[in-house]
């Protein structure tokens, strides 16, 4: 489970059949509300969040060249330093890559 906290305030959980969103207060009522059920990600996505991006540069230029590769194709980049907002934003929207390289 993941949640969110801000002007929307969402958790996504991983139930037997898969993901579901819940809201919390929606329409100003108490409580959480299941917005949507089987939340799925797409394997085409136009969004991409890399995490470290300091190991890109200088320690795995691989990395790096994928990172410019996404830049060069215009892919939306979406990076907030952290790992749980990159992830609901990615259920969010449908789709998403989030990398994170090792070291």
């Amino acid at each position: 489970m993941v949640a969110n906290y801000g002007p929307r305030t969402t958790a996504f959980a991983t139930l037997d059949d898969g993901v579901y969103e819940f809201t919390l207060g929606v329409g100003g009522a108490d409580g959480w509300l299941c917005s949507r059920e089987r939340v799925r990600i797409s394997p085409q996505s136009r969004i991409f969040s890399p995490a470290n991006l300091r190991t890109a540069r200088h320690e795995l230029p691989g990395y790096g060249e994928l990172i410019d590769y996404w830049l060069d194709q215009r892919y939306t980049l979406r990076f907030c330093g952290g790992l749980v907002p990159d992830i609901c934003q990615q259920f969010s929207k449908g789709q998403g890559v989030l990398t994170n390289p090792p070291g």
